[in-house]
């Protein structure tokens, strides 16, 4: 199966968030076919399909959308798997036989965001999204979270191409497809640093997935990422 990462062109690390991302797809995916990188394609990169594709709008979501849609359209995909740059595989993993990961719900979320996030603007796109879900009577399970997912091409644009892409904040495409297509999935906790931390080790112990934002990117994570992942994959150049 094909793993598709959208990226963009905003990393705060020189894309080595990518770099130790794919050497954790290496270490520890299999079933992988082909690596597709959509948008950016750093110097180092190599033994990839990339498709180059700017941001056309400011907002995130319709930017990951419209890499995706590329992605399909361009290379005549079937199914195939979606992860992030910023999302680590830490366990052996048959990316065939991925869940659908999900968290509570997306008014919890929205509700959260609303007393710790008064100003997110992912708080809109969560909230376009509850709404879409309900004039449809689908189920709003929050499956946003950060790991990666399984899309199928023609589910993915049947659901995707049937909403207005140009609304404002866009929505969040995860739980538009799997609330759409999936009534269950797997309930977990979602993996996501944002913060710096001492013990790495342990606080991704047991864990399938991992992520991180720009907060958690400090020294103490690049001695971590850097002793767990030492050895350059086949997708950089030596």
């Amino acid at each position: 199966m094909d793993i598709v990462v959208p990226l963009g062109s905003g990393s705060k690390w020189d894309n080595n968030e990518l770099r130790y991302s794919l050497r954790s797809v290496e270490e520890y995916a299999y079933s992988v076919d082909r690596v597709i990188i959509v948008g950016n394609k750093p110097e180092w990169l190599t033994n990839v399909v990339h498709i180059p594709l700017d941001d056309k709008r400011w907002a995130k979501e319709y930017n990951i959308y419209h890499k995706i849609r590329a992605a399909i359209v361009s290379l005549k995909l079937e199914d195939f798997i979606v992860t992030n740059d910023d999302i680590f595989f830490n366990a052996q993993c048959n990316i065939e036989a991925i869940q659908y990961y999900y968290s509570g719900t997306l008014e919890e979320l929205y509700e959260k965001g609303k007393r710790y996030h008064k100003h997110s603007l992912y708080n809109f796109t969560i909230s376009n999204t509850i709404e879409a879900l309900r004039k449809r009577e689908h189920p709003t399970r929050h499956y946003d979270i950060h790991v990666p997912v399984i899309y199928n091409s023609r589910l993915f644009l049947e659901c995707m191409d049937s909403y207005d892409w140009l609304l404002a904040y866009g929505y969040a495409i995860k739980s538009l497809y799997s609330n759409t297509f999936y009534t269950g999935g797997q309930e977990v906790e979602d993996c996501m640093i944002d913060e710096p931390v001492e013990d790495w080790s342990s606080l991704v112990e047991g864990k399938a997935f991992f992520s991180i934002g720009d907060k958690a990117i400090d020294v103490n994570f690049e001695k971590y990422i850097m002793c767990k992942f030492p050895k350059p994959s086949k997708f950089e150049y030596e």
